[in-house]
């Protein structure tokens, strides 16, 4: 997802240094983005199915896709607000409206390289964790 927001975030500053933006480029950030959709969903599915209780997973599968369609709608929310315009009369406003879209891009791309790295050291800590314990059995 940040591989998407990064792509996306150098096509802003692409179309503030030359007065477009380059397809291809809007294309394909979008694209890394609903491919790595295509890698999150399916894990959180079959952890949410390990569950072995008799009419619960249904239910938490339900409440999985509620939760993460509501947050993902809220987050568009801000986004749109963060990026949005009173009026365009000026040109300063498009010029305005760009270092907006270059501003939360970047936002996005820091934030989601800051929760791959979270979720990095507490991989290697509990990598660790589980090798020490095997250690001291042996």
């Amino acid at each position: 997802m940040s591989a998407g927001f990064c792509i996306l975030t150098l096509s802003a500053r692409w179309s503030a240094a030359y007065g477009q933006s380059s397809m291809p480029l809007m294309v394909l950030g979008l694209a890394v983005m609903g491919f790595a959709e295509l890698f999150i969903d399916p894990v959180a599915m079959s952890q949410i199915t390990r569950i072995e209780i008799p009419g619960v997973t249904g239910v938490l599968t339900g409440i999985y896709m509620l939760l993460s369609g509501a947050i993902a709608n809220y987050l568009a929310g801000v986004i749109a607000d963060q990026t949005s315009q009173a009026s365009f009369d000026a040109a300063g406003a498009v010029n305005y409206s760009i270092d907006a879209y270059i501003k939360v891009f970047s936002q996005i791309t820091w934030g989601a390289l800051a929760c791959v790295g979270v979720v990095l050291v507490i991989w290697l800590y509990h990598s660790l964790k589980v090798r020490t314990r095997r250690l001291a059995v042996e």
